[in-house]
């Protein structure tokens, strides 16, 4: 039988998708949050901030240096160079493509794909240095494929 990964997640893509803003002490009740609860998840999602790639960079910083190991997100219409600082980590991190549509999120992970091969300087999955969550992503072939 299959163990049970658990992932947390802020919630944050929620918040930007209807157009709100964040509580003004959102980003330290979430580093408290994960502080308490962290030893009941096996990875927690930094704060991103969809679209805002400087700002989710900021939180993820501010999450590390409260001692937390979280896992940066990269956004579909983010800049690729926000995408290669996060390489360069060499930490796990998510892929947002923030539509529900399967050609447009199969086209962004190709495009992505292709860059992170690139930048791995790989064409093996095998030899793929990084270990990539795509959120909302849940048509077969796409997961096949990615």
């Amino acid at each position: 039988m299959a163990q049970l990964t658990l992932m947390l997640d802020s919630g944050a893509h929620t918040v930007h998708r209807k157009k709100k803003r964040p509580p003004p002490n959102f980003r330290s009740d979430y580093a408290q949050f994960c502080l308490a609860k962290h030893d009941q998840f096996d990875r927690i999602v930094s704060l991103d901030l969809g679209g805002d790639a400087v700002g989710s960079a900021a939180n993820y910083e501010y999450l590390q240096s409260k001692g937390l190991d979280t896992m940066p997100v990269f956004h579909r219409q983010e800049d690729l160079r926000h995408l290669k600082k996060i390489s360069e980590l060499y930490v796990p991190f998510g892929l947002s493509t923030m539509t529900n549509s399967t050609p447009v999120r199969k086209e962004f992970l190709n495009e992505i794909f292709q860059n992170l091969y690139r930048m791995g300087h790989t064409t093996s999955r095998s030899e793929f240095p990084w270990t990539v969550h795509a959120f909302g992503v849940m048509s077969p072939n796409l997961i096949k494929n990615y």
